[in-house]
């Protein structure tokens, strides 16, 4: 079981520096393109969604495991 619990911190981290660098990029191309404002906002809106809910997951799942146990 504490090797799935590190499979599952070692994943949010991953899931979390991959959205932090596409918001980072989304950014860089924010101030070079101008007339595409709109179209990386939303992009940067949706990266802060999916890292919300990533969040979320793995916080229910910790609850789950914490409260139903192991199972072992």
């Amino acid at each position: 079981m504490e090797t799935l619990n590190n499979l599952s911190r070692v994943l949010q981290g991953l899931i979390l520096a991959g959205l932090a660098m596409r918001v980072v990029v989304c950014m860089i191309k924010l101030t070079h393109e101008e007339e595409e404002q709109a179209r990386y906002k939303k992009r940067i809106r949706n990266c802060i969604i999916a890292a919300i809910i990533t969040q979320i997951i793995f916080i229910i799942k910790d609850l789950l495991v914490s409260y139903l146990g192991s199972g072992y």
